[in-house]
């Protein structure tokens, strides 16, 4: 029994450390060209490039030790984009004030502003 509890507190600590040096980075100042520049690599002549997309629901994420499956590419948001980070779970919504109407009070943080949901 012993044995199998000290496996288990082996394997827990790994994976505890495996979460811990995961991480996630997104960019969104850096400039569209240089983003689909990283995309296609060099020796491709990248040229005309035009974005209809609110600033900030867009950037550029790098991830090391993810479950993406890609360490790098570009984030497409409805929202803002460096919310993807996360926390993704209950403590990552928005605040609603009080009901009847539940009014959302720092949607400022989430919306871009742009057209739909």
């Amino acid at each position: 029994m012993f044995a199998f509890r000290a496996l288990l507190v082996v394997f827990i600590s790994i994976v505890s450390m495996q979460f811990a040096w995961s991480q996630g980075t997104v960019d969104t100042a850096m400039p569209v060209q240089d983003m689909i520049q990283n995309l296609v690599g060099t020796g491709v002549q990248i040229s005309n490039v035009v974005v209809t997309a609110p600033n900030g629901s867009y950037g550029y994420y790098t991830s090391n030790g993810t479950e993406i499956g890609t360490s790098e590419g570009v984030l497409l948001s409805t929202g803002q984009a460096l919310n993807a980070l996360g926390p993704n779970d209950e403590t990552g919504l928005p605040l609603l004030g009080p009901p009847p109407t539940f009014t959302c009070l720092n949607c400022s943080n989430y919306n871009n502003n742009g057209p739909g949901s």
